[in-house]
């Protein structure tokens, strides 16, 4: 297959060689000799000629058209036309075929017969365009014939540009017309071209030293045309002799080849020297990147070790399902969290399996669908039934994966979590019961943030406000919930707690409800501190006295009344301390709990169970307590 460079190369030499051929056979049979020799002195390019250059242009163009039958059949009929005029030359005979079309006048010998060197030229251009086979001795063999026909065609014409007669020039080519030699120079080197061998190889490559010798191909063959026209000058005005400018020719080309082989060995030095700075270069580049790879392989590999350290610790293993063949994959940590052999090799229904029946298998089959179906990624706490029959709780982590549209796999990881959810559900367990405690304890109580905000509390200060929903009190203030006279009180008493870090015990204080009513109470406040010491909120618990307060007024000056209200104040004083000190232990373990590891998260449920059966106590004596109390004061106080 030809480029379309070489298309359109072997098209424009066709189209020349035909359109001068047709000139000159218009001239022939006009006998015009203006239209014989194209104004060029010298031998005329005869009729036959004229007719194997029209053969050869169409061949060329038909080549460059891909046109196979048309090549071949003009390449015979032009062989046979060389054929029989070298047949006339080799065995004396005329066959006819030279005086054919027209007749020759001009010519005394061989009158309308092409020159030997043009049937010469002729024949080896027709072989050229054979196509006979592709080996590389007749691709090269074809390239030769077509070099010798541009050395032809290039000793004739340097005959008539240096003047020379035909009895000076070499008798095979004497009689070629310059524009007959110009022809085949050019039908050679267009033909050269389409091959890479030969000349064509050295002077149109693209590697260094083709390059050179493109260079040293023209500063050569011009130094021998520039001699050698010179010294013929010379010798044709008799300044010097032929011998003599045979020498001279020899010793010129001698010296200037000299300088020229310096050239090439200084430019083939410097290319050398480029090569090696370049080797050099690369080979530190190389070095510096291998030191490079290893340092980062090895910081990969210790990163990769750490990390298969914090899995193993943490108990995390990766898995991936392959859709296509319900295959699925589990990593090590994956099957020792599922408790199974190492060879273990479940698929997709199996793995579900484990998941414990019920709620948790339901959820994860669904879940898996929905990856499937919708693309919905998931991050789930569930409990399976390890191989060993032990109910565990797990998070399963996993994505699928799209192609073309279509799920062909899922992936994720798998995590162990027994430990930490079981001292989670603990911990729930505690601050629910906890909950439940002091919603039935007699008295109001509540937490506060350092903020003053509202994060505890219990049905009986809800009920105070008229309220049966915590969610509209939690995270308020006292200002967002009670009239301002009584909120400001509340709040400066909140202050005291937090600037001081001392607690108030059995404070006597009067606050205006929504409704307008005034109410007592005494009331205990004490700080809540973390583990560094510092207060982050307060705990505050108050009991009703407003009934108290009414026997006061119909009780005043009585002296049992004093004696009464000073024991109920001690006692009450008591219990805060009694009752707030466990629920401010209990309010700092829940507030510890979370973001800990197993082992400190079961040591603080451990200390919250013990605060609340603390504070279980104190409450049960409370209760006993009062029960026992028969007294009528203590009736009408309470």
């Amino acid at each position: 297959m030809l480029s379309l460079e070489k298309k359109k190369s072997l098209r424009v030499c066709g189209m020349v060689s035909l359109t001068i051929a047709l000139i000159v056979m218009i001239g022939w049979m006009l006998d015009l000799s203006y239209l014989k020799d194209l104004g060029v002195a010298g031998a005329s390019m005869k009729f036959n000629t004229a007719l194997g250059f029209s053969l050869l242009g169409l061949a060329l163009i038909a080549k460059a058209s891909e046109q196979k039958w048309a090549v071949v059949v003009l390449t015979i009929l032009l062989s046979i036309l060389t054929l029989v005029t070298l047949a006339e030359y080799i065995f004396g005979v005329s066959l006819g075929i030279d005086q054919l079309f027209v007749t020759d006048r001009r010519s005394v010998k061989y009158p309308g017969r092409m020159s030997t060197g043009s049937s010469t030229a002729f024949l080896l251009t027709a072989f050229a365009l054979t196509n006979l086979t592709t080996r590389r001795w007749y691709l090269r063999l074809k390239q030769y014939g077509l070099h010798l026909v541009s050395f032809m065609a290039l000793l004739s014409i340097l005959g008539v540009a240096f003047g020379l007669s035909p009895n000076d020039r070499l008798i095979f080519i004497s009689s070629m017309a310059l524009h007959t030699a110009i022809l085949f120079l050019a039908t050679s080197i267009c033909l050269s071209s389409l091959s890479q061998f030969g000349l064509a190889d050295i002077l149109t490559g693209k590697k260094p030293g083709n390059i050179l010798s493109r260079r040293m191909f023209v500063l050569m063959t011009g130094t021998v045309l520039i001699a050698g026209y010179l010294l013929t000058t010379l010798e044709s005005h008799q300044f010097i002799t032929a011998k003599t400018s045979t020498v001279l020719i020899g010793v010129i080309s001698l010296f200037f080849s000299l300088i020229y082989v310096g050239l090439i060995a200084k430019r083939l030095n410097l290319s050398h020297d480029i090569r090696r700075y370049t080797e050099n270069q690369l080979q530190s580049y190389n070095e510096a990147l291998e030191s490079k790879v290893a340092e980062q392989t090895k910081s990969m590999k210790t990163t990769l070790d750490r990390l298969n350290d914090i899995n193993r610790v943490a108990m995390i293993g990766g898995w991936e399902v392959d859709l296509a063949t319900n295959r699925v994959a589990w990593s090590t940590t994956t099957k020792r969290i599922h408790e199974v052999p190492e060879d273990y090799q479940p698929d997709l229904s199996t793995a579900i399996k484990f998941y414990k029946e019920g709620e948790d298998r339901n959820a994860m089959a669904k879940t898996v669908n929905d990856a499937i179906s919708l693309g919905l990624p998931w991050d789930l706490e569930l409990r399976i039934i390890t191989s060993a029959g032990k109910e565990k709780w797990v998070r399963a982590i996993g994505k699928p994966i799209f192609e073309n549209g279509k799920c062909v796999r899922l992936n994720g990881t798998f995590q162990d979590i027994d430990k930490r959810k079981r001292v989670e559900i603990e911990a729930t367990e505690g601050r629910e019961f906890l909950q439940t405690l002091i919603d039935n304890i007699p008295v109001n109580i509540y937490a506060k943030d350092i903020e003053s905000r509202k994060i505890l509390i219990n049905k009986a200060e809800l009920s105070l406000m008229g309220l049966n929903d915590k969610a509209l009190v939690i995270g308020k203030t006292d200002h967002e919930l009670f009239p301002k006279a009584s909120a400001d009180l509340s709040k400066a008493e909140d202050l005291q707690v937090f600037s001081t870090g001392e607690p108030i015990l059995g404070v006597e204080t009067s606050m205006t409800l929504n409704s307008g009513e005034t109410r007592w109470f005494l009331t205990s406040k004490i700080p809540v501190k973390n583990t560094e010491g510092i207060i982050t909120g307060l705990l505050g618990v108050s009991v009703d006295i407003t009934d108290r307060k009414r026997s006061e007024e119909s009780l005043k000056g009585a002296a049992s009344f004093k004696r009464q209200h000073q024991e109920l104040q001690n006692f009450f004083s008591t219990l805060s301390e009694q009752l707030l000190n466990p629920l401010v232990s209990l309010l700092k373990e829940i507030e510890t709990i979370g973001g800990e590891n197993e082992e400190k998260l079961a040591s603080n449920v451990n200390r919250l169970q013990m605060s609340l059966r603390t504070t279980v106590k104190v409450i049960e004596d409370f209760t006993l307590s009062t029960k026992n109390s028969n007294s009528d004061d203590w009736r009408n106080i309470k």
